[in-house]
């Protein structure tokens, strides 16, 4: 094309090479790429392939957690969609526009914004678009920590999937399904669904963001069950993937499952390691507040970490995730936020031995993981409150946080079928330690 001086059909081709990159996770092609289509097309007219470019611009900044970049580019797209009567970039738009302002803070906007997309998606009969706003919606909905919601609309995207005869749709629906579930306790309908995650993302149609978000969730899985051996093979075959995809929400995650994992298995290094790179997709951004709860969540656990790992220098450490924390909760509007933060907050002020703040925070944290619906984390939640209740010498308090801890625990095990991994949760490091801190109590 370019041979040929149609630099409208040159920058067609570059736009949709950059799409193809962003997918396979190629963040400095993606880039390249995209900022050559603007530049052909921008030398034009107004017309239907620069909105279009645009708002894969937009779609580019969305997925690096740059939602204020994402937002401008989205509007502008919009804009120039409705004047050309473009309805298929109108739709594109709108799921940028709409992912945007859920993570800015203005929630009920973005998801009115995301629903309207997905009318006119399924409306044009626009599969990929359909998908995004699908998944999009979903993904919005569990960062708020509205799970139900979130579950009812990933029933339908996966039914959508079926009914256009997308494999890549159904089996991105059956992974973020896996993950809902299991975050909410339902941990047996979650387990169902792991041999079908396996084979999709061993099979040659999976994309590298399809191998890092299954392979994420399914290290999750093992972590929370104690089985950190099997979480180790799950998340090393991808770890060089996910480091190099570009998008933080891919990686992060990731790296937070694999530091979990060492840390289990008492390999401190990697652990350390994986920290470190953790905390640096961090700082790559000064907008740490439009970054999504399914990253933040892994600081708590670097906080704790770093805090007993490192003495002085972790404790410092603990404290750049804190303020990280800090920095990502300035949207009070989201519980699921806040209880990531409380949970923060409890860990570096019980390493620095002041028992009574952290117990105030751990206690927030456990509420609104129960408020949620998120009982693992209200389990750990509740572990950290009676170390922090003993430390105040209250007994009894700690007793009943270590007794609820214990039921929640019961209540998980109760679903896990097969014997060998129901004995590897009841006894991991975090059961057995709430075990054997209330059996030291006695009665």
């Amino acid at each position: 094309f370019s041979a040929l001086g149609d630099r409208i059909q040159a920058g067609v081709t570059q736009r949709i090479m950059a799409e193809l990159c962003l997918e396979e996770a190629d963040p400095e092609q993606w880039q390249q790429h995209h900022q050559q289509a603007l530049a052909l097309l921008e030398g034009g007219p107004e017309s239907e392939e620069l909105a279009r470019a645009i708002s894969a611009l937009s779609r580019m900044y969305s997925q690096v957690s740059e939602h204020d970049q994402a937002l401008a580019w989205g509007e502008q797209s919009l804009a120039m969609a409705e004047r050309l009567g473009a309805g298929d970039v109108a739709a594109h738009a709108l799921n940028n526009i709409g992912s945007a302002y859920a993570a800015l803070g203005d929630a009920e906007r973005g998801l009115d914004a995301l629903r309207d997309s997905l009318r006119r998606a399924l409306e044009l009969n626009l599969p990929f678009d359909a998908a995004r706003a699908y998944f999009n919606l979903a993904d919005q909905l569990q960062g708020l920590g509205r799970y139900d919601e979130s579950k009812v609309i990933l029933e339908e995207y996966r039914t959508y999937g079926l009914r256009i005869h997308s494999l890549v749709t159904v089996n991105y629906a059956l992974i973020f399904l896996a993950l809902v579930e299991w975050l909410c306790g339902r941990w047996a309908a979650a387990l169902a669904r792991r041999r079908q995650i396996i084979d999709w993302i061993d099979s040659p149609q999976a994309t590298g963001y399809h191998q890092i978000f299954g392979r994420t969730v399914l290290g999750l899985m093992d972590n929370d069950l104690g089985r950190a051996e099997e979480a180790l093979q799950t998340l090393d075959s991808n770890l060089s993937l996910a480091r190099n995809s570009g998008v933080l929400r891919r990686a992060v995650p990731y790296l937070g499952e694999s530091a979990r994992t060492y840390a289990a298995l008492g390999l401190q290094a990697e652990t350390a390691d994986c920290l470190q790179e953790m905390l640096g997709w961090f700082s790559r951004t000064s907008q740490v507040e439009q970054i999504e709860p399914m990253c933040t969540v892994y600081l708590p656990f670097a906080c704790r970490w770093l805090a007993g790992a490192e003495a002085a220098e972790g404790l410092a450490k603990a404290h750049v995730c804190l303020r990280l924390l800090t920095l990502s909760d300035v949207q009070m509007n989201n519980p699921v936020k806040t209880a990531i933060l409380a949970e923060g907050q409890g860990s570096v002020a019980l390493a620095e031995g002041s028992a009574e703040q952290a117990v105030e925070a751990f206690r927030l944290a456990a509420t609104r993981w129960q408020a949620v619906g998120r009982p693992y984390d209200q389990l750990r939640a509740l572990h950290e409150l009676g170390r922090a209740l003993v430390q105040t010498v209250d007994i009894g308090g700690a007793r009943t946080a270590f007794e609820q801890a214990l039921g929640i625990a019961e209540a998980l095990a109760a679903q896990l079928a097969e014997a060998d991994v129901r004995t590897s949760f009841l006894n991991s490091g975090l059961v057995q330690g709430i075990r054997d801190a209330h059996t030291m109590l006695g009665d």
